[in-house]
């Protein structure tokens, strides 16, 4: 359902762009003060009102909803590209102040439940980051975003959420329900692009956490796994990492010097080809 707010703007948008005053557009339908109201969201038309004025407007009823829709869409696929960005660049406080705007606007009917969930990951996550909440209260609140399960909301983005979940409680101790979450990402089968490059960091993910609680010779198996996936699905953009977390757990168990420094040099050349600095976090997708 549309909300008076968002029909008012976009009947004063079209009616502006078509150099009509608000007392041209009243004629012979409504009065001047029916179409300010209108405009300002603070009253709900008639369907035969809607219709003279759509047709006076130059448009159908129905392009009210197609060019709200539209818009709607390119904003949030606009945001949700600005929080990406932010993320690379660990700007938690931008990501905290964006969303908490955005949390603050959610109600309306045109935002999709895919959105909304977005949303309030991120802002969960970087209130998490930032100090606002306890790690408890972050994993507490991504779970229940992953237990609202509707149509609208892709498995993926539940998936990814879990990733997070699990790189919350791998950061706070938490070691072994950690493991189960990411064991249990590794083992659904989504033939999406997306999906095989999530696997990838899961992979390193999973090595990571088994290299801190030194059990090396897991991690080295899984790290050599996440490689073998890497050029099975032909992307390379992670390689860096996963020969780092080889060859760290080999100079831990003092393995061949020659075989681990194949591995530092291998991390090297990938993460300078990517650009990329060694990685030492858990990361979120």
């Amino acid at each position: 359902m549309i909300s008076n707010e968002d029909l008012g703007a976009i009947i004063k948008k079209i009616r502006k762009e078509r150099n009509i005053t608000q007392k041209e557009l009243a004629s012979g339908i409504c009065c001047q003060t029916t179409i300010s109201y209108l405009e300002k969201g603070k009253a709900s038309p008639r369907i035969d009102i809607m219709y003279y004025i759509a047709s006076r407007l130059g448009v159908t009823v129905d392009y009210f909803f197609h060019i709200l829709e539209k818009e709607q869409n390119m904003y949030t696929s606009d945001t949700i590209m600005l929080i990406e960005k932010l993320i690379k660049e660990k700007k938690y406080d931008d990501i905290f102040e964006l969303t908490l705007r955005e949390r603050k606007i959610l109600n309306s009917s045109l935002f999709s439940q895919k959105y909304i969930q977005y949303i309030n990951w991120q802002y969960w996550r970087s209130a998490q980051y930032l100090g606002k909440i306890s790690w408890k209260k972050c994993v507490e609140q991504l779970n229940q975003l992953t237990n609202q399960q509707t149509k609208e909301i892709p498995l993926f983005q539940d998936l990814r959420i879990k990733n997070v979940i699990a790189n919350v409680l791998a950061e706070n101790k938490q070691e072994e329900k950690a493991k189960k979450i990411y064991q249990e990402l590794l083992e659904y089968d989504i033939e999406i692009y997306e999906y095989h490059k999530f696997k990838l960091i899961i992979y390193y993910n999973l090595s990571k956490l088994y290299t801190e609680i030194e059990e090396y010779r897991l991690a080295i198996d899984i790290a050599n796994k996440g490689i073998n996936f890497s050029k099975k699905i032909e992307d390379m953009s992670i390689l860096g990492n996963l020969f780092f977390q080889v060859a760290i757990c080999l100079f831990q168990l003092n393995e061949n010097k020659d075989y681990t420094k194949h591995y530092f040099e291998q991390a090297t050349f990938f993460n300078k080809f990517f650009g990329h600095s060694m990685n030492i976090e858990y990361v979120d997708v």
